[in-house]
């Protein structure tokens, strides 16, 4: 066999070889996400930055992603194993219908569609550091109110109906709780 011919088997060989091969490295991976899903509103369109979490009926463990900048998220295959979840999200002034999905060994779509609240309910979804953020004053006179947090959240605080001079007392009697206090077993400095 002259050279020619031996390199040009070579090369029809190679080629041949190589497509083989070109169909089990392009062939699609199983899919590393157990479920996906899309995080809209009516009054925004798609939400970036919202918390999803996802519990496993009957576990007490639940995994959190968050969406992308199209509201995109998605749980990874190794968090979850095939069952029915329930499903939350944390978005101020944003709230989901009670919403579960079954979640198989294929990969699961599951959008979300949040509603706007009210005002009042805004008010209840607020954290410590969101109450201190919209509260007005002086980034000192807010410090202040970081001592509060050891026995109760803030949104107690703020939904009081005492006037100026009766909290005024209130804040007074609160400064004879020790830090490991709570409202409901309330320890006073001996």
């Amino acid at each position: 066999m002259s050279k020619a011919k031996l390199l040009a088997a070579i090369l029809v060989a190679t080629a041949l070889l190589g497509s083989a091969f070109d169909g089990l490295v392009s062939a699609e991976p199983p899919s590393p996400s157990a479920l996906t899903g899309t995080v809209t509103s009516p009054a925004e369109g798609a939400m970036e930055g919202v918390l999803v979490g996802a519990k496993k009926v009957g576990s007490t463990i639940a995994t959190w992603v968050v969406s992308n900048a199209q509201g995109q998220f998605s749980f990874p295959r190794d968090r979850m194993e095939p069952g029915k979840y329930s499903i939350s999200m944390r978005a101020v002034g944003y709230e989901l219908p009670k919403t579960s999905v079954d979640v198989s060994a294929q990969p699961t779509q599951l959008d979300l569609q949040l509603n706007k609240v009210n005002n009042s309910k805004l008010a209840l979804q607020l954290s410590n550091a969101e109450w201190i953020l919209s509260v007005p004053g002086t980034p000192q006179q807010k410090s202040m109110l970081g001592g509060c947090v050891t026995c109760h959240t803030l949104q107690r605080i703020m939904f009081s109906r005492f006037n100026a001079d009766e909290m005024a007392q209130v804040i007074q009697r609160m400064t004879m709780h020790t830090n490991n206090s709570s409202p409901m077993h309330p320890w006073s400095h001996p």
